[in-house]
């Protein structure tokens, strides 16, 4: 009985990961960290020239910087390109006391501009990126020059599997089973979401594996269960709030995309006056890094109808953190 609670334990446990390998083997010479007043410490990665417009990019549940790798190489060239980590995400720590929210989300990006002094930037999500994205554009609609909105969540969602699942995520409010969800081995769980949401390309095996190792950065599976334990909780898009955006939008998606309907995508573009939407036949739910191409083509064509300010030329401080 004893050996085969050790190989239970074996096969269901995995302790975290000591957060200085993580850096060193998913960290890159532009990465940077950044402490924050609330004690988070970012993961950020500022390229391409400072007088050029910004553009910060905001990664989805599961996700990191690495998504927009394609993107950045192509846009870095002419604007500046700034991504990030958000909280229970890569490389960025966030201390017990922090509320894993999307609310927590924009206010992070609110902290965040501010400290780059980036005045106006067109800001670019996916998924769950995307769904901080436009509730900062709401809120803070002189301080947002565009939106980007890849397979953006937030629209009211009454698909049975969606509050199927989202009724399970709720149990996650007990501390008690987020922290069992903190000590389990986290290979499944990320095997069957980047099944579902490369659908209809096939994940990577090396993006399976990074997602895995990064969710065993110290606190991040218990970071995700409260994420998720809220998510139905989220005041929904509507039509009234949408309409006041004045900023120009972009709207793309993928028409097989199993995590967020293109419908919602479709809802989102007829919400928002003037919005461009593009539904790329047979894509999915990670377009950045499925259809690269195809997408920062859609997206330079965008960009070069529009006129912008510039972005801030002051160089992020590097604060090396421990």
């Amino acid at each position: 009985m004893a050996a085969g609670a050790a190989i239970a334990a074996a096969l269901l446990l995995r302790p975290d990961r000591p957060i200085g390998r993580l850096r060193r083997r998913y960290g890159t010479a532009t990465s940077r960290f950044v402490r924050l007043r609330n004690g988070v410490v970012v993961h950020v990665r500022d390229e391409g020239p400072r007088d050029g417009p910004a553009i910060v990019l905001c990664h989805g549940m599961l996700g990191d910087v690495a998504m927009w790798d394609a993107w950045a190489r192509a846009l870095r060239p002419r604007y500046r390109v700034i991504r990030f980590d958000w909280p229970g995400h890569g490389l960025t720590w966030a201390p017990p006391s922090y509320r894993h929210t999307v609310q927590g989300g924009c206010a992070l990006l609110r902290e965040l501009l501010h400290l780059w002094d980036v005045e106006a930037p067109i800001i670019g999500g996916q998924s769950l990126g995307a769904d901080i994205a436009w509730r900062y554009a709401l809120a803070e609609p002189e301080r947002v020059a565009g939106l980007i909105l890849v397979n953006a969540s937030g629209w009211p969602d009454s698909r049975l599997g969606y509050k199927a699942a989202a009724m399970a995520w709720r149990a996650l409010k007990s501390r008690r089973l987020r922290r069992l969800l903190g000590a389990l081995e986290p290979g499944p769980f990320v095997y069957l979401t980047s099944w579902m949401t490369f659908f209809p390309s096939r994940p990577p095996t090396s993006v399976v594996h990074r997602y895995r190792d990064l969710l065993l950065h110290p606190l991040h599976r218990c970071a995700l269960g409260e994420l998720l334990s809220g998510w139905d909780e989220r005041p929904p898009a509507t039509r009234a709030s949408l309409r006041t955006l004045r900023a120009p939008v972009l709207v793309l998606h993928g028409a097989a995309d199993l995590a967020v309907p293109a419908a919602h995508a479709r809802a989102f573009a007829s919400a928002i006056d003037g919005a461009e939407l593009h539904v790329l036949a047979g894509a999915g739910h990670l377009l950045p890094m499925t259809h690269p191409a195809k997408t920062v083509a859609l997206v330079e064509r965008w960009l070069d109808r529009l006129d912008f300010r510039p972005g801030s030329t002051q160089e992020l401080e590097h604060r090396p953190v421990e």
